[in-house]
């Protein structure tokens, strides 16, 4: 009977979820003020002035979601339609600005990193620790790291346009989250920067080429010193080629982690460093690669 509860109970909250893609701010309750800022901006951030509990998120790059153990386990219903990783942990997403991660579940805690708005992280875990704004759940999000409850909900990806056989990747230029899949099972979730100006192709690709490490220079592709959007990157790590023109995914370092979510690309598919790291193994040769907004 209680088998019956759970899963009328999971139907009704993935109905209500419908294809908004995550949760909806007003379902979370009251949002912390003293564990996040409410501006992009790091230098903004940084001149804000002390909370009385707490102080700024110190901006630093998001940082690899490192597996402690086969976990995701929460008490919450909600987490049970979300994405689920190959090593066991639910896929969430930040609610806030900008979020500390600690490496412990306590305001006075040290600071290991910040986790910006909108990004995905890895909840393996839910444990007691200091209240924010009256809530005081904690997810362990890798080893030593931890991040406020308060400021997570689950991340429900936007349905497809269509799935594929095998290892795929659906990449959505409206929501700017590339969603790896394995058949129709989401099984990761990464932020990516797109195309400015339509620039990235839209389309069912495949991945034609795959590169390590490299030097990316414009002019291979047409675009010579002297003309804007020329550049010149060195040591760009797990580029995968997927159209012909120099279309690829690939590590993106020079554009800040808090500005991932948009478009500032000469066409490719930006992504952390971890995320790139992910796609690279998850992906081969032959892989499918679905565009679209």
């Amino acid at each position: 009977m209680r088998r019956t509860l759970r899963t009328i109970g999971l139907a009704l909250l993935v109905a209500a979820l419908g294809t908004t893609g995550i949760l909806s701010m007003a379902s979370l309750g009251p949002i912390a003020r003293g564990d996040f800022t409410t501006t992009r901006d790091p230098a903004a951030a940084a001149a804000a002035p002390e909370e009385p509990a707490e102080t700024m998120p110190v901006v630093t790059p998001t940082p690899t979601p490192e597996p402690a153990a086969i976990g995701g386990h929460t008490n919450d219903l909600r987490w049970e339609v979300a994405i689920r990783t190959p090593d066991g942990a639910r896929v969430g997403v930040v609610t806030a600005e900008a979020v500390n991660i600690r490496t412990a579940p306590r305001l006075d805690a040290p600071i290991v990193g910040t986790a910006f708005g909108r990004h995905p992280v890895h909840v393996y875990d839910e444990v007691p620790g200091d209240p924010v704004d009256g809530n005081p759940t904690w997810y362990r999000i890798g080893t030593n790291r931890y991040i406020s409850a308060a400021m997570v909900a689950p991340f429900i990806p936007t349905p497809p346009e269509q799935t594929f056989s095998g290892h795929w990747l659906d990449v959505n230029l409206s929501t700017f989250y590339a969603v790896a899949y394995d058949g129709e099972t989401p099984v990761y979730a990464a932020i990516i920067t797109a195309g400015r100006d339509g620039k990235t192709p839209t389309g069912v690709f495949e991945v034609l080429q795959r590169v390590r490490n490299e030097t990316m220079d414009s002019t291979t592709v047409g675009i010579p010193e002297d003309e804007p959007g020329h550049y010149y990157l060195e040591e760009v790590q797990y580029t995968q080629y997927f159209k012909e023109g120099g279309y690829a995914l690939h590590e993106n370092y020079w554009t800040p982690p808090s500005a991932f979510g948009g478009f500032g690309s000469n066409g490719c598919v930006g992504l952390l460093e971890h995320d790139a790291a992910f796609l690279w193994d998850f992906l081969d040769i032959g892989s499918t690669v679905s565009i679209h907004y």
